[in-house]
Order: C-alpha cells, then structure tokens, then sequence
C-alpha cells in the first residue's frame, strides 16, 4: 500500500472516530469496484471498527436486510468517499491509532441463510491473522521467489465475500493488486484481456467463471503463474488439463475450500500433486475431522461429514444465538474449542487428503454464492399465481445453471387447475 493511500486511510480513520466508531462498532461499504473500495477497509481496521461490505448492484431489499441486522448507522458511499478526497480537512479529527483485540470482529459478511434472509458471519482478526500467514508462506510467497519479483494480482472477487480480504493479504506481503471494474469482473473476454494488458501473474475465481476464462484463452493464449480456484466443485475434466498446465508451463495452481464460517481458505491441494479432484489438507491453523452423525470419526475411504476446528474459526452468525449453537459445536478432541459443521461430505485419503463427495442437505453453490433452493422455490410458491415450485441445478457446458419450473394456479387465481 503506497504512502498516499495509506495516509487517505487513516484520514477517513479519523472521519469515522469522530463519528463514534470503535471496536466491533459496525461501518457500511458501499462503493463501486475500485482501488478506493481496499483503502476505505483498511481505514475501517485502522479505526477498529467492523467492515460491513455491501456490492452497489445488491437488491434494495437485501441491502436494507443487511443494514437492518448490522446495525449499521455508517455508510462510506461515493458521497461520503469524495467528500474526503476533496479536501474537507476541517471535518476530520486527528487520527490515532486504536489497539484491537484477536477477538475483536474485523468484518460481517452475510451469505443465504435457511430462512430466507442473509445471515451474518463475524470474522475476527485472529481468524484474518491465521488466514493471511498461511496464505502469504504456502500460495504467494513460494510463486514470488520463483518470479523474482513481487507478484501481480487480478482481483475478481465480489466484495461482498470474505474472499475480498485476500487483497490486503497481498498487499501486506509487498504484493501489487489490480481491482477490475465490474464489467472486466462479469466478462471473461474483458477479463482475460486485462490480465494479458497488465500482465497478472495471478488470479483466484470460481471453476464455472474459469470455463469462460478458459475458453477465452486463459493459459492457452495468456499464461498465469498462480492459478487459485474456489467456491465451486472442481471437475475432473477441468482437474487434468490445469494439472497439465502446470507441468508444461511451470505454473502452480490451487484447489482452495473454505466456507464463510472458516475464513476464505481452511482446505487447500496444489493439483499438480493429485491425479483427481482433491480438496487436499488443512491450512496450517485448521483442524479437520470427517465424522459420523455421533461425531465418531471414520476410516479413510468412508465418506463421513466434514468438521473444521482451528483459528480460522468465525466467531458466529450475528444476533443468531441458535443458529451459531446448531453449526459452532464442542470439539470433543480438543478441550474448550469448537468446530464448524460444514454439512459438506468428504472422504480421507491414506495420505491425509481429504476428496468432496457432496453435500449432507440441498445447498448448493453457484459461482461461489451458496444457495438454498428451497428458498427460491418457497419465494416463488409464495406468488398467488404459483401452484408449486421446484428448482434445480443443471450443468451447461461445465458451467452450474440455477433452472425453476412452476405449475401454476388455474387462470382464475383461485383453485389449482
């Protein structure tokens, strides 16, 4: 981070103290993809208060469902953003710094929730600590050294997922970030001609947005260095031919799990070590176990349920008390800690690596947002011109594709025809 943003954020730091904000106090993001988007988060932290990111392009009603479970009474807008830039000086106290705790909330990012409204996950400091040396010693450090020079990152990732933090990660390990704007973010021909334009040396996506890429010409026409992909299943098809990639042109890449719940990465497998589709180990502060329903664990090659344990952990789901309970256990390995439930099925390999089977419920994941069809199908059915709803997923051409089918009320409204 050079010397000028530093310095704007720690003005709009001290714009926020003199506005209240404090530790676990929470501040609203909501600004349009650029650089400015990572300076106003860092100047939340520097505040000690909580980042609350909001993308521009969300549904009023969402929007307002975040704001509302928040709390949050400070918005950084565009309004508010220029108002800085342009010099209001005498509006802006003197900046201090402001000592927080591991414990203390760093971010709320809300991901589909059973009811039917987002549900807030509290990420920590300790938790970003634990996730930014690992990621920092095991994906960028080692690409760097090969380079010889800090590495130049694409990031692609919607502000509004815990993913976003992998930017200030970057940049604390001397790194250089190139934000894309929204259209380059939703357009792999854009995407893939800034990388080239730029010349990225990495990018992190989800496997349905690296199809586009791919055959956009990514790693065939344009190559990486450091491929990272999450959020999604990575299929076999697509498995061989990055893993071939990698060996052709000495790229490294990576099949990155984490749920929201475990700080954007808790599972990692380079795939040029695994014949076939692998989540691979956990990261250096996670703990996993692959258990029964009694929380047994199970021998290798018996698919059991996924728990994660370790540093990465959230704190919880925010005002939801019985939810954090039913998904935050009692580790029973480990005194006093706990693990998550991640309702996700896998299976352990003789070497420790772990393969995803599938999920325990009907979540899916399409493009790295978790969804509940029964939700969508709830929301549909809810219309008085809709009898029933079903919604599934389907692939199309590798990429996952969200389909509803309704049967409707008869043309009266009334009884089902």
């Amino acid at each position: 981070l050079d010397t000028a943003a530093d310095k704007l954020a720690s003005r709009l730091a001290g714009m926020l103290a003199d506005r209240g904000s404090g530790a676990e106090t929470p501040v609203a993001i909501k600004l349009l993809r650029s650089p400015d988007y990572i300076v106003v988060m860092l100047a939340v932290l520097k505040a000690g208060a909580m980042c609350v990111p909001i993308e521009p392009g969300m549904p009023p009603e969402r929007v307002d469902s975040i704001l509302r479970q928040s709390g949050a009474t400070i918005v950084v807008d565009e309004q508010l953003l220029n108002q800085l830039v342009d010099g209001a000086e005498e509006q802006i106290g003197e900046y201090r710094p402001v000592a927080v705790a591991p414990a203390h909330a760093a971010y709320v990012v809300f991901t589909s929730g059973t009811t039917g409204e987002p549900k807030g996950v509290i990420g920590t400091h300790a938790a970003i600590g634990a996730y930014a040396d690992d990621h920092l010693d095991h994906v960028l450090r080692p690409a760097a050294a090969r380079l010889g020079r800090p590495l130049r990152i694409a990031h692609a990732w919607s502000f509004a997922f815990d993913a976003a933090w992998q930017p200030l990660v970057a940049l604390l390990g001397g790194h250089v970030v190139h934000v894309v704007d929204e259209h380059t973010q939703s357009d792999a021909e854009a995407l893939v001609a800034a990388i080239a334009e730029h010349g990225v040396d990495m990018i992190d996506t989800t496997p349905s947005m690296f199809a586009q890429l791919k055959a956009a010409g990514l790693l065939t026409r344009v190559p990486l260095a450091v491929l990272a992909l999450g959020g999604e299943a990575l299929g076999g098809g697509a498995w061989s031919f990055i893993r071939m990639q990698c060996r052709r042109a000495a790229m490294t890449a990576f099949n990155c799990y984490g749920p929201t719940e475990t700080t954007v990465e808790a599972v990692v497998a380079a795939i040029d070590q695994h014949d076939e589709p692998s989540i691979g180990r956990p990261t250096r502060y996670t703990r996993g176990y692959v258990l029964d329903s009694a929380l047994r664990p199970l021998p290798d090659g018996v698919a059991g349920e996924l728990y994660l344990g370790g540093a990465q952990l959230a704190r919880g789901y925010l005002r939801r008390a019985p939810e954090t309970v039913q998904r935050f256990v009692a580790d029973p390995f480990v005194a006093g800690e706990r693990m998550y439930r991640t309702g996700d099925l896998v299976r352990r390999h003789p070497d420790g690596s772990l393969q995803y089977v599938g999920r325990a419920d009907a979540q899916v994941k399409i493009r790295g947002h978790r969804v509940e069809p029964a939700e969508i199908a709830a929301a549909l059915e809810s219309h008085v011109a809709v009898r029933h709803a079903s919604v599934v997923v389907y692939q199309r051409r590798g990429v996952p594709r969200l389909t509803a089918y309704v049967a409707l009320q008869d043309s009266s409204g009334g009884s089902p025809s």
